[in-house]
């Protein structure tokens, strides 16, 4: 139970107008397991204080909510979910729920933007790669994908186009896979994840390995093991490394620019990697697919327990987001 679900108590549906001077509406919609209601009722009570012009409505993800959405539809609205939704079908306004882009289009549009991103490219059995030019180790991983699902590191001479890597009856053979440059962080692998809402932090954290990367033979064959650690969920392998608030100001003054360049997604999980030779920073993956709220989703619980860390001091997190989504909301409910 986080601080705030003591705070607020259990989940309250409430659809009867609160504010009926209100000339706008925001909605915000539930999905348990991956934000606590709690949140919810916080940043409904902050906005409710702070923007009498805007009434705020609950809904949850798995219910038509019909009369909700019938309340809600009566002023302009706008729609705000952390996760996708299930049956709740909003009847008018502007939607903000994640969305699903490809590493390979991520890294397109990051990269026009000018914000470096390691080299990316399409990959098939076809593909070769020099090692002189891409570097003696390439990270191959699917196009779409969560949680570091499928991702290895391969030595970058293997990947010449004359056999595939994966069995015949691999279910890799028929996903779209791309190929990206292997970015050295250092002994301990670590990147810094960046929970961003419309450009702005809420938290920030260096996650790195507790164990060091293991000694590798270059001359060898096949994924190398050892090395994901940047890529691997930061939720999931929690119990594998070691988080630190992170309140370095290139790290994030990065938010504010990529959320410029994906204005379509509310909520961006930032996945960025400082090359341990030169500093230089790159962002890896944006995670805007809804599986990146790890303020009170229940793995992001499991590691704030584990990490003894809290997300939501750093910046005030609830505060942070009730002020982003009432500047949203004055500025494109339809």
């Amino acid at each position: 139970m986080s601080f705030y679900s003591m705070q607020y108590g259990p989940a309250t549906w409430s659809v009867a107008p609160v504010i009926p001077s209100a000339t706008r509406n925001l909605v915000l919609v539930h999905r348990p397991g991956a934000i606590d209601i709690a949140d919810l009722q916080c940043i409904r009570e902050l906005v409710h204080e702070r923007a009498p012009d805007i009434e705020v409505f609950i809904a949850h993800s798995r219910s038509p909510c019909s009369v909700t959405a019938r309340q809600a539809a009566r002023r302009p609205s706008l729609v705000f979910s952390p996760a996708s939704f299930r049956k709740f079908v909003p009847r008018g306004g502007k939607v903000y729920r994640p969305i699903s882009i490809g590493k390979l289009e991520q890294a397109r549009r990051l990269q026009a933007a000018g914000i470096a991103v390691p080299e990316t490219i399409a990959f098939d059995s076809q593909t070769v790669l020099d090692p002189a030019r891409w570097g003696p180790l390439t990270v191959v991983k699917p196009d779409r994908s969560g949680s570091g699902k499928d991702v290895e590191v391969w030595r970058t001479r293997e990947l010449h186009g004359k056999r595939p890597l994966w069995p015949e009856n691999d279910h890799r053979r028929d996903k779209a896979m791309v190929a990206q440059k292997f970015i050295d962080t250092g002994r301990h692998p670590a990147k810094y994840r960046l929970l961003a809402l419309f450009g702005r932090p809420i938290y920030c954290e260096k996650q790195a390995s507790i164990e060091p990367s293991p000694a590798f033979d270059f001359e060898g064959t096949g994924a190398i093991g050892g090395l994901v650690t940047t890529s691997a969920s930061s939720e999931a392998t929690a119990g594998t490394r070691r988080n630190t608030v992170c309140n370095d100001e290139d790290v994030l003054s990065l938010a504010p620019p990529v959320a410029s360049i994906f204005p379509e997604a509310a909520a961006l999980g930032l996945d960025i990697l400082r090359e341990a030779s030169s500093g230089k920073l790159y962002i890896l993956e944006i995670n805007c697919e809804g599986f990146a709220w790890h303020l009170s989703s229940w793995l992001g619980k499991i590691a704030q327990r584990r990490q003894n860390i809290n997300r939501y001091a750093q910046f005030d997190a609830l505060s942070v987001v009730a002020n982003a989504l009432i500047e949203k909301t004055r500025a494109e409910a339809e």
